[in-house]
């Protein structure tokens, strides 16, 4: 939809999806805090202004998806790429975990309370599909979705029902990519 402000993205959501997407918005949220508050302090930050982050990577498979290296090992695993990771990491991983929950308050703050209908801003919806990518990357990993995973998993599967949440949100976040490239849906 065309408003005189900018495109639209109207849709609706049904209260058992605003509160699964606000749950896992939340948890992201709470994840990348934890990995910004435990980077160490710099003493140079309040000289130069210059924030820092962690230099290491996270340990958690999950805050790896999210937060990877910048530069990809080769196979003579080279030193000087885990020089290079560290270095970006710390320069550069303050600003991309708050881009990351300010993308995820955003979302959260444009949820249709109890479910109902929905209408984003292009801003919104670029925030929208930021985390909802963001979402994905964690319950992918959490669940170990793979090349090897099926696309439906018995009814009874422990993990059927995670599946089937990651595939809902592969849709919406595509539902939304083409709506921010003019589309159709159907």
């Amino acid at each position: 939809m065309q408003a005189a402000d900018g495109a639209r993205f109207v849709s609706a959501l049904d209260p058992h999806e605003v509160t699964l997407l606000k749950n896992m918005a939340t948890s992201v949220q709470e994840m990348l805090d934890d990995r910004q508050s435990a980077s160490p302090s710099d003493p140079l930050e309040q000289i130069t202004g210059i924030r820092t982050g962690n230099s290491q990577p996270p340990g958690d498979a999950t805050m790896r998806r999210l937060l990877p290296d910048f530069v990809k090992h080769d196979e003579s695993g080279r030193e000087d790429h885990d020089d290079s990771n560290s270095v970006l990491r710390s320069l550069h991983e303050p600003s991309i975990i708050e881009a990351k929950i300010s993308a995820a308050q955003r979302l959260l703050d444009t949820l249709p309370d109890g479910g109902g209908p929905l209408e984003l801003t292009e801003a919104d919806a670029n925030a929208w599909i930021a985390a909802v990518n963001d979402i994905r990357l964690a319950l992918g990993t959490m669940i170990g979705v793979g090349p090897d995973v099926p696309d439906r998993l018995p009814a009874g599967h422990p993990m059927a029902t995670h599946l089937e949440v990651y595939q809902w949100l592969t849709v919406l976040q595509e539902y939304l990519v083409l709506g921010l490239m003019g589309k159709p849906i159907r």
